[in-house]
């Protein structure tokens, strides 16, 4: 464990993509909120994406076959990795 061996001490990790924006006073004030209101509390945030169709062309990098995905809509899933 990096946080072990380095001896660091934290009381949130956070964990973005490269791409991703972080408003940092947004992200303090909902963690000030939380810490606020429960003294221990594990918080999970994540943009819910909905209403999302599977790419059937072949020419997409991304695309999805009926035998791979037979729905027409995803379910709800969290965007990221």
């Amino acid at each position: 464990d990096i946080t072990t061996s380095l001896n660091v001490e934290y009381d949130y990790a956070l964990k973005v993509d490269d791409d991703d924006y972080v408003a940092l006073d947004r992200l303090e004030a909902r963690l000030n909120f939380i810490s606020q209101k429960w003294k221990k509390a594990d918080f999970w945030g994540s943009s819910i994406t909905q209403q999302v169709r599977p790419s059937r062309d072949p020419k997409d990098k991304w695309h999805v076959t009926k035998d791979e995905y037979p729905e027409e809509w995803y379910p709800l899933y969290c965007q990221g990795a």
